[in-house]
């Protein structure tokens, strides 16, 4: 249903359906079109394919490469949010939430599809979001958008300085619905109001759930691979655009034949640090399971579903590959409990996290679903790592196919440090993370 005002799923780019819903709630206000209108729309595409055009350029005149923001890094400096009333019943407990934990001083960045929604979301969340020494500020995108605001746009620093550089925006897909391919014009747009440095565009298809990094290496789900099959079926190319985009050595995440668990790497895997990463596992919540009685207290759900998914142990077993790989790869691989639904509609994870560093203090935004027995395993395993918890309800949200991280896109942080390009192990035994070759599959 990925139309105008639509349930805001975030549907798996290997299986994106085009559908339009005849419900009016979904296909009404078309006015939105009218704010920026369709020459202002064809001057953005312009702009999108000559900073894309002027990338190679730029590098040529020995200009420092961007590299994408760790998930591990500093203070949160700005965040972006997509918001449109129509999404309200699903996204309301996420904002309460998100703007009663978020951290002082951060510049909260919401774009939104009209003018209408942009006063809506200054009635109803511009105090919570605007408090404790937060700035705001809203903008009319004048087109249909997704609540997702990370897949479209990955965030990227310049490695000299640490300050924002052009965010890198994937190549588009036949499948694209007309609000992911808006997407694609967004940060020229918001560049030209003064907000960010712009994009370039990429020759791969690569969404933001399906890259995070921290301070040396940006982790891939292997599913790009087949997703870029069509134009760049030579391995060592694909290799090479990966590098040079994400900026840092890669990891390319699978279970040793290609396989992946989920779509985007963002749900089911975190960095926690250069040596440490959380790997979800279904596995665990079946542990969790055992010998409880269904009248449990630990057990109430407002989602009477998650047990019987979690039953059936879908796709368990990529999992365990893909956590056995990494461990053998040289990495400490910590475990995390996670529900798969079997039709892949939705993911009770808790991967799909915001973190920072703040007051000498490790600090992880955890989305929480109403399941306490797997909320609160959660908080341990993160506590047990050192992390100061803040939960954030997406129990409304997760339904649509995505969680925290999936809604807020990091764009800058502080506490920044250059970013490591060279690709053997350090003297402190970070484990190495040279590009394999993606024919076989291969962790380093």
């Amino acid at each position: 249903m990925d139309h105008y005002h639509r349930v805001p799923t975030r549907r798996p780019t290997r299986g994106v359906r085009s559908e339009q819903t005849s419900n009016p709630r979904f296909c009404t206000k078309r006015s939105c079109f009218r704010t920026i209108g369709p020459a202002l729309l064809a001057l953005s595409l312009l702009v999108g394919f000559v900073a894309a055009a002027g990338a190679q350029s730029h590098r040529a005149a020995g200009a420092a490469p961007a590299a994408v923001i760790p998930d591990n890094g500093g203070p949160l400096e700005q965040i972006v949010l997509h918001y449109d009333p129509y999404w309200t019943e699903y996204i309301a407990g996420t904002y309460e939430g998100l703007f009663n934990v978020l951290g002082p001083d951060v510049r909260i960045l919401v774009l939104c599809p009209t003018e209408e929604a942009c006063g809506t979301f200054y009635t109803d969340w511009g105090a919570r979001a605007g408090a404790r020494g937060r700035t705001l500020q809203v903008i009319s995108v004048g087109r249909p958008i997704t609540l997702w605001a990370r897949d479209r746009c990955i965030a990227r620093i310049d490695v000299r300085t640490g300050l924002p550089a052009p965010s890198l925006i994937p190549a588009s897909l036949s499948e694209y619905t007309y609000d992911k391919r808006n997407e694609l014009l967004l940060p020229n747009l918001i560049a030209r109001r003064g907000g960010r440095p712009g994009a370039v565009r990429c020759a791969l298809h690569l969404e933001g759930g399906n890259v995070v990094a921290n301070s040396s290496r940006a982790f891939v789900g292997a599913n790009v691979v087949a997703e870029n099959a069509d134009w760049c079926p030579d391995p060592a190319r694909l290799e090479s655009l990966l590098r040079e985009n994400l900026g840092r050595p890669v990891v390319m995440v699978s279970d040793g034949s290609g396989r992946v668990p989920w779509s985007h790497l963002d749900m089911y895997l975190t960095p926690i640090d250069d040596r440490t990463v959380l790997v979800a596992s279904s596995e665990d919540v079946l542990c969790l399971l055992a010998g409880r009685d269904t009248c449990d207290p630990l057990l109430a759900s407002g989602n009477a579903l998650w047990m019987e998914a979690a039953l059936t142990q879908h796709n368990s077993e990529i999992l365990e590959a893909v956590a056995d790989r990494l461990e053998a790869a040289g990495y400490r691989v910590v475990r995390m409990p996670a529900v798969l639904d079997p039709a892949e509609e939705w993911m009770v994870t808790y991967n799909n996290v915001l973190m920072e560093r703040r007051g000498g203090r490790r600090i992880v935004y955890m989305p929480t679903y109403d399941i306490p027995l797997l909320d609160e395993e959660a908080e341990r395993v993160y506590r047990r790592l050192g992390f100061t918890v803040q939960r954030v309800d997406v129990s409304g949200v997760y339904s649509c196919g995505g969680a925290l991280r999936c809604m807020v896109n990091v764009a800058s942080r502080g506490g920044w440090r250059p970013v490591p390009m060279r690709s053997t192990a350090p003297d402190n035994g970070t484990p190495t993370a040279e590009v394999h070759p993606l024919s076989t599959g291969r962790l380093p």
